[in-house]
């Protein structure tokens, strides 16, 4: 027996969770109590942190008769969404399904469900709340007529986890459950925002207690898991748990899984997973897939139990993060990763060689991303942990290019599985100095904490009027504003501070710059325009502006062989440059980043030009990408000419030859990836609304997307837009197009750790095409001293 130490507050007025309770839909796991007669049914209110495990229809908190005649039961549906429901008499009396999905795997939810049908208001009788904020959903039956008996909170059996009637059970983790009978209250009574704008765990300290049928679940006591903390003496009973179900993986210390939502195969089977998504099972054809979290600075060490048989094509490894996507050979041959077979094969840069099968006993891994570093062990369970072969290093062309992953690879049946041991509680071995567990609280402390501080968007309506109108609520002085009309088709307008606020440049046109009072000044706070023309305050239309902040400020950079105008900054990657081309060969240009940049879009100012995007998150996709270039302002796949002078750009300069060097006024936006706040990259499509994963290091606010192996337009989401998934609200920058309104087929879902696509449009998923993408942070994902950002 084991009890972790409770539930604690930490300093700066945090809360940190010690632990929680997994759930295997596979055991038929769940806890049950039958409660007594309550303080008040007409008002109680559940609470509880959950990272889900499978998806589809999954029951977290039930209260019946046993029957399905009468209960209550707060649900995921087979879509994802959730549910409340209340059978009175064998008939529904409510139905209510929230209209946001929850899909994201990597992270931890804080759900509240309040039932107050004593409210006078009907609309106010039943609230679901995630990470906060109220959910908006459709009564299929409802609302509650008032002063309706809840099921819920009644002398009959409560059951977490469990349907009561039925072998239908949750899948997935829970932490800090608490019941309170009696009261409707309001979810900061269990959470609060941080000074970062995340939204973290908070004690419960309310003077009015629990009432009589209260209870607080922690999982403190890994012998009795439903151990009632309330002080009510509610213990719930727990059926297919063990004390192995007590996990260290918590909202506030959140560990690596396996990522069911990354996965590749050979045929049209995917992976199983269990165990809270630290075992997976392989189908009918060969399956990759890596875990939940990329590290790029860290030494980390996992356990990993393979039951194969036979084949050399199953067993664990590490690939880079931005891997192609194949199987175990091309990682491990083509892409400076490497894994370790269960036969004892040990493969590595077009390389095998014979080491030691683990049988019974566990491979370990230490990796080091930082220094392209791996080394493979043999555990065994007395805790001997043997080196099979040394290190493997850059010299043995160990390369993760700056981050790396755990990755697995399984061949063929359901026989052959895998199972990580991720957290420091499971390992069998003890690693080497340094190498720690691969987990939020492990990852490196980010530069920017709260990504809103340097990009941020904002909504507003037009009011027709021409007076001076000043927007706020952007949360600094912007440098760059880029604003869209959504209701109605018109052209996007830039502005920014280098070339003066009154200065407008439209991406989906080539016409040079427009002088006018669509902006009037970058404000504290915001920003101002007097205008009533359609395309930025026409009466009752609809707009949007993403804001960047750059320098506040110009300088002179005379880095480059042309001295430019720079507002720079380097802490957010970001930099506006102004400069006069020569008029002939091949010239360079200072940005000011002290970091080399990614994506460098360059307009003139003074002639009708295309958009020219330099295409650095085309790396991997292609070599060289200074050979290559993109127009934002029209559908071109990626194509080849001299824009860049075949020079790629360092940390000072960028390089523009004669054809891109008109001796005319040009302006370029420049960004270099700034680890947990931005990055750039690409992925290949798979022609399926189950749709690729691409790891941010973040929660994004933005996302950019553009097909580069086929003419296809750029296209925009963003989490305002669009502030619960799916995300299909679409803007095109190289079109005026109003915006599409839930496209059912060019839809992501915005996830802890980055975008997981959601559509089979070929706007971002056609099979087998190549995407490239730049995206900008709202959270980072975790870091040492962070609080890890919540599911979506």
């Amino acid at each position: 027996m084991s009890i972790i130490q409770g539930n604690t507050k930490v300093s700066a007025g945090g809360y940190n969770i010690a632990q929680s309770i997994r759930f295997n839909d596979n055991d038929s796991a769940y806890l049950s109590k039958t409660l007594s007669t309550p303080t008040n049914n007409l008002q109680w209110t559940w609470s509880a942190w959950v990272k889900r495990g499978n998806l589809g229809s999954s029951y977290l908190f039930n209260g019946g008769d046993g029957s399905s005649n009468n209960f209550g039961n707060l649900q995921f549906l087979a879509g994802d969404g959730l549910q409340f429901s209340q059978i009175n008499g064998g008939s529904y009396n409510v139905q209510f399904q929230t209209t946001p999905v929850y899909r994201d795997v990597s992270a931890w939810y804080h759900i509240v469900l309040v039932y107050d049908s004593a409210n006078a208001t009907a609309a106010d009788r039943l609230k679901i709340y995630v990470n906060g904020a109220l959910q908006a959903g459709t009564y299929v039956t409802g609302p509650f007529a008032q002063s309706t008996a809840s099921k819920i909170n009644s002398a009959i059996a409560h059951y977490v986890g469990k349907l009561d009637y039925s072998a239908l059970y949750y899948d997935g983790y829970m932490a800090d459950v608490h019941f309170i009978d009696g009261q409707a209250l309001a979810p900061t009574e269990f959470g609060e925002f941080n000074d970062d704008g995340v939204w973290v765990p908070k004690a419960y300290t309310n003077a009015a207690g629990y009432g009589n049928n209260g209870f607080y679940i922690t999982g403190a006591d890994s012998a009795d898991l439903g151990a009632d903390y309330s002080g009510n003496g509610n213990d719930f009973t727990s059926s297919g748990l063990t004390s192995d179900d007590q996990r260290g993986d918590t909202p506030t210390a959140n560990h690596a899984t396996w990522n069911p939502l990354f996965f590749r195969r050979t045929g049209s089977y995917k992976p199983t997973f269990a165990d809270g998504n630290l075992y997976v099972a392989g189908q009918s054809s060969q399956v990759s897939h890596t875990g939940t979290t990329i590290s790029s600075t860290g030494k980390h060490y996992a356990e990993f139990l393979v039951n194969n048989g036979s084949s050399s094509i199953t067993g664990p490894g590490v690939v880079r993060s931005y891997w192609d996507g194949g199987l175990a050979q091309s990682y491990a041959h083509n892409y400076g990763g490497s894994y370790y077979a269960d036969n004892g094969t040990r493969y590595y840069n077009n390389t095998s060689d014979s080491q030691t099968a683990p049988g019974a006993n566990r491979i370990g891994i230490e990796v080091d991303f930082a220094n392209n570093e791996v080394e493979y062990f043999i555990v065994t369970s007395g805790g001997t942990k043997t080196s099979q072969g040394g290190k493997l290093t850059s010299a043995n062309g160990i390369d993760f290019d700056g981050e790396g992953i755990f990755s697995a690879t399984l061949h063929d049946t359901s026989s052959r599985n895998i199972t990580a041991y991720f957290e420091e509680a499971d390992w069998w071995g003890t690693p080497n100095t340094g190498y720690k567990a691969l987990s939020t609280a492990n990852l490196p402390t980010p530069t920017i904490k709260d990504g809103s501080a340097y990009f941020n968007t904002i909504l507003y309506t037009g009011d027709g009027s021409a007076t001076t109108r000043s927007l706020t609520g952007v949360g600094f002085q912007p440098d760059f504003v880029w604003k869209k009309v959504r209701s109605a088709a018109d052209n996007h307008w830039l502005h920014d501070a280098v070339r003066g606020a009154d200065k407008g440049l439209n991406t989906n046109r080539t016409d040079s710059e427009y002088t006018s009072t669509r902006l009037t000044s970058f404000d504290s706070d915001g920003f101002s325009f007097a205008t009533n023309d359609p395309d930025t305050n026409g009466s009752g239309r609809t707009y949007v502006a993403w804001n960047w902040l750059a320098g506040n400020g110009t300088a002179s950079n005379t880095d480059g062989s042309i001295t430019s105008t720079v507002s720079a900054n380097q802490t957010a990657g970001f930099s506006i440059v102004g400069y006069t081309g020569s008029g002939s060969g091949t010239s360079t240009v200072g940005h000011g980043l002290s970091s080399v940049p990614k994506v460098i879009v360059v307009k003139s100012r003074d002639s009708v030009t295309n958009w020219l995007v330099y295409p650095g998150f085309a790396e991997g996709y292609v070599s060289d990408p200074e050979t290559d270039y993109l127009n934002l302002n029209d559908t071109g796949a990626l194509a080849d000419f001299n824009f860049w002078g075949d020079t790629a750009p360092t940390s000072s300069v960028f390089t523009v030859s004669s054809t891109a060097n008109t001796a005319v006024n040009q302006i370029a936006y420049c960004w270099a990836e700034v680890e947990g706040f931005s990055k750039f990259g690409n992925y290949t499509g798979n022609g399926s609304a189950d749709g690729p994963f691409i790891w941010c290091g973040f929660k994004p606010a933005f996302i950019l997307v553009k097909e580069i192996t086929a003419a296809r337009d750029w296209q925009v989401w963003d989490s305002v837009r669009s502030p619960v998934n799916v995300a299909n609200d679409l803007l095109f920058p190289n079109a005026s197009l109003a915006e599409g309104v839930n496209d059912p087929n060019n839809g992501v879902d915005i996830i802890a750790n980055g975008f997981k696509i959601r559509g089979s449009g070929s706007g971002c998923n056609q099979s087998s095409n190549t995407y490239i993408f730049m995206a900008f942070a709202e959270h980072p994902f975790g870091g040492s001293n962070v609080a890890p950002v919540p599911a979506r």
